[in-house]
């Protein structure tokens, strides 16, 4: 659903997606469909470039500075942050965010102003990976769902670039 989401907002944004599969998603028809209806067209008319790794990106010149996403207090607010049109974003799930590693290869992270307060998650009836045994890395911060976060940095830029 996510991906389907991010895909319209690179496609209505005119941004390109970089995707890193780690999880095999595309590799499932099912997944594909579902992310293609959610899409609503934008998979099959704004091509996403798969990427091993922000190295890759890098070594390419494909983007300018790497953002990450990050709930730390020392992030950047994006409302006040000087965007730049080359800027490449990189969002985490709203349940783990990005890995440490990730993040200390970014330029510079952000972090979405949100009240202090906390959420802890409760068990879900149909988890979307059966399989992890892991605790939920962020349990009971603040998070909005990667689409949704998605949809707040994109405009933010959009709106201070004037593009």
């Amino acid at each position: 659903m996510n991906i389907g989401m991010l895909l319209r907002l690179a496609e209505i944004y005119q941004r390109q997606v970089f995707v890193t599969d780690s999880y095999k998603v595309f590799n499932n028809d099912t997944s594909v469909r579902k992310i293609s209806d959610l899409a609503v067209g934008a998979l099959q008319r704004r091509p996403i470039e798969f990427v091993s790794d922000i190295i890759e990106l890098r070594a390419k010149g494909s983007i300018g500075r790497f953002l990450a996403t990050d709930s730390v207090s020392h992030s950047s607010n994006p409302f006040v942050f000087e965007w730049q049109a080359d800027d490449c974003i990189a969002l985490g799930n709203e349940l783990d965010g990005i890995s440490a590693e990730l993040i200390q290869t970014a330029d510079a992270t952000l972090k979405i102003p949100m009240p202090s307060i906390y959420h802890p998650k409760p068990a879900s009836y149909e988890p979307i990976d059966p399989k992890r045994s892991a605790p939920v890395s962020n349990e009971g911060a603040p998070s909005l769902n990667v689409a949704t976060a998605g949809a707040v940095l994109i405009c933010t830029a959009f709106n201070q670039l004037g593009r």
